[in-house]
């Protein structure tokens, strides 16, 4: 032990010596990694593919953490709020006490939680951001957090603490001369002042927004304030005024029923009934364009209260009735929200629970190991006993080599499962894109012109929708067959199968592909020909070779399903007359690549692939004879009788 102890040192100096090169090389291309999904050009989309593709190559915690952040902070862009919370879950197990990066991840779930109506999750969430920012004096995080626990105290109408926290925003804006958040707080500052009744703080912020808006030409800014400066007059009984700022705000774009109403209730405040009832219809005619439920609901409650005020009570009865209509619809639409939100919370209250069960479990591993410690000091230093030690020694590299073998049985699974991640993400990006594609196509560019379409183009239309629907389901179940096959739950039940049968059923589920391309298929396989298999795997076989034959063949040319016997084996096949595989890639398309070039080409899917190993648990092996120009024929044994009993 002693003379591998000293061999042991160089090695032990030398292996320090290249590590620190690599670490310095490790470093530099994390960095290279997170700069490149930076890059502004970038979609989310595929900064998330980029970053999972890579994730595998930075197992330290920190580094995964890392990179777990930007793939949430890309997930919060596509508007994926569950994926986006899963991965700050991951951030604040991986570096709990990582400031910078928990901070990230805290704004990350308040975010999620906000843009779920989960306000006292997220302002929880929020808190705890904010007073990470401030110990790390990020001005920018502070400034985010502060403007929205801002508008949740405003949403609940806490609107002290809603001025508090913008006031700070503002204070924090101007320090870091954020100008164009600067104005977005001013004018949500005025609307807490407004709120407050303190209208002279509200018009002088609104008054120095309409200035800036006016400079920039920001139509869109310049109509909500004169809409606010509207407000503000009319909670101060200045109807003349606010009707002039609801008529200037008319005169800009902008949505329509809002003006209208606006409009329509100052001439009713000034006792300008037939005039307000005019503007009233124009409101309504805008509100049904839209057809919201909040705006019908505000629409026919002005309406029927103006019939009343003209002692019309046969109309003020007809809006009654139209008002407590969308009222409800309202009220269960706000009850199912309420019922989403308290589920929201209730999810985002499980995860932080297992995150702090987490943390407690290592504590107290971490205790636990301390007391074994010590305990095992306090036996070294009482026993002194050659044999004791001997034992001690014995026990402890018996001990260390169990772990051993279970962290190397436990990274050997992690493997494996990130593997199948990355297969099941990769498959789905690719396998999907072009039916989902197709799909939206379609309906979009028929959505577009329904009122110019004549029967004969809707006809055609809805043929091409069927054709891109059984497209997306043929997909769909070949994704799900080829889950069931990778994660071995696939049951095997071996039977006498008739070959013929089965070729005919796979030909009647893809007749319309056929027919919409006018192919002519042949059956060269007897009646009374039977093998011996899976009539599940078996049909799933034939169909994925049969629709390959049918993307592969041009119009009006045919497809043949044959079959063969010989040495107890049963042949079938399908041979297509396609434009044929190349020689140089016939190989590796029996081989599942997570290339997404390669899956984008030819037959470089997942069919080929699952086929041969469904074949194989048939007990047969897939072939393939293919020339360019000529087609291809794809053909796979099977045993033809069972095992003897």
């Amino acid at each position: 032990m002693e003379l591998r102890f000293r061999m042991g040192i160089p090695a032990l100096f030398f292996l320090l010596g290249l590590s620190s090169v690599s670490w310095a090389q490790y470093n530099a291309s994390l960095d290279s990694l997170l700069q490149l999904a930076d890059d502004p050009q970038r979609l989310p989309a595929s900064t998330i593919l980029l970053l999972t593709d890579q994730l595998s190559n930075y197992p330290l915690p920190l580094d995964h953490a890392r990179i777990s952040a930007r793939i949430s902070s890309a997930f919060l862009d596509m508007g994926q709020l569950d994926s986006a919370a899963s991965n700050a879950w991951d951030v604040l197990t991986l570096v709990p006490d990582d400031k910078d990066l928990c901070s990230t991840a805290y704004l990350s779930l308040g975010l999620v939680a906000y843009q779920k109506s989960a306000l006292e999750r997220a302002s929880d969430f929020f808190e705890k951001s904010l007073r990470l920012f401030e110990l790390l004096d990020n001005k920018n995080g502070q400034l985010v957090t502060r403007t929205y626990l801002a508008r949740i105290a405003d949403r609940q109408a806490r609107y002290i603490d809603a001025l508090q926290n913008y006031e700070q925003c503002v204070t924090i804006a101007l320090t870091i001369e954020e100008n164009v958040r600067l104005e977005d707080i001013r004018f949500e500052l005025a609307s807490v002042y407004r709120k407050l009744r303190r209208y002279p703080e509200s018009s002088g912020l609104l008054n120095q927004s309409l200035i800036t808006a006016g400079q920039q030409k920001d139509t869109s800014r310049l109509s909500g304030v004169i809409v606010e400066l509207g407000r503000v007059a009319e909670d101060q009984a200045d109807f003349q005024s606010a009707l002039d700022y609801y008529f200037q705000a008319m005169r800009l774009p902008g949505r329509g029923f809002s003006k209208f109403n606006d409009v329509s209730r100052m001439y009713g405040a000034l006792s300008k009934l037939d005039t307000a009832s005019a503007y009233a219809d124009s409101a309504e005619v805008a509100a049904m364009e839209y057809g919201r439920s909040g705006d019908l609901r505000t629409c026919f409650q002005w309406r029927y209260k103006l019939a009343e005020q003209m002692l019309d009570t046969a109309k003020a009865f007809t809006y009654y009735k139209r008002y407590v209509q969308y009222d409800d619809s309202v009220k269960q639409a706000d009850v199912t929200q309420r019922i989403q939100n308290v589920r929201d919370e209730l999810i985002l209250g499980a995860n932080e629970a297992s995150i702090r069960t987490a943390e407690l479990e290592q504590k107290l591993t971490e205790q636990h190991a301390d007391r074994d410690r010590q305990w095992q000091n306090f036996l070294f230093l009482l026993s002194g006993s050659l044999a004791l030690v001997a034992m001690c020694l014995f026990f402890w590299f018996r001990s260390r080599s169990q772990n051993r073998a279970i962290i190397r049985e436990k990274d050997h699974k992690y493997v494996e499962l990130t593997v199948l991640k990355e297969k099941w993400f990769t498959v789905m990006a690719h396998d999907l894109q072009g039916p989902v594609s197709a799909f939206t196509n379609l309906t979009h560019g028929f959505a577009r012109q329904t009122s110019n379409v004549s029967p004969e183009d809707t006809k055609s239309y809805f043929h091409n929708l069927n054709l891109s629907g059984l497209e997306l389901t043929r997909a769909l179940n070949q994704l799900l067959e080829w889950a069931v096959t990778q994660s071995g739950t696939m049951p095997f039940r071996p039977e006498l199968v008739n070959c013929r049968q089965v070729a005919e059923e796979v030909e009647r589920q893809l007749c319309l592909f056929t027919n919409e391309k006018q192919l002519v298929v042949a059956f060269l396989i007897p009646e009374a020909l039977h093998a011996y298999g899976d009539r599940t795997m078996i049909t799933i076989v034939l169909r994925t070779l049969l629709y390959n034959a049918i993307r592969f063949t041009s119009a009006g040319r045919s497809i043949t399903l044959f079959s063969g016997r010989k040495d107890d084996l049963i042949t079938l096949g399908v041979k297509d007359n396609g434009e044929g595989i190349p020689p140089e890639r016939i190989k590796s398309i029996f081989k599942w690549s997570n290339d997404a070039q390669e899956i984008g080409q030819g037959r470089m899917g997942i069919g080929i692939p699952m086929c041969k190993e469904l074949v194989s648990r048939n007990g047969g092996n897939l072939y393939v004879e293919s020339a360019l120009t000529q087609g291809s024929t794809f053909y796979f044994t099977l045993p033809e009788h069972g095992p003897v009993v």
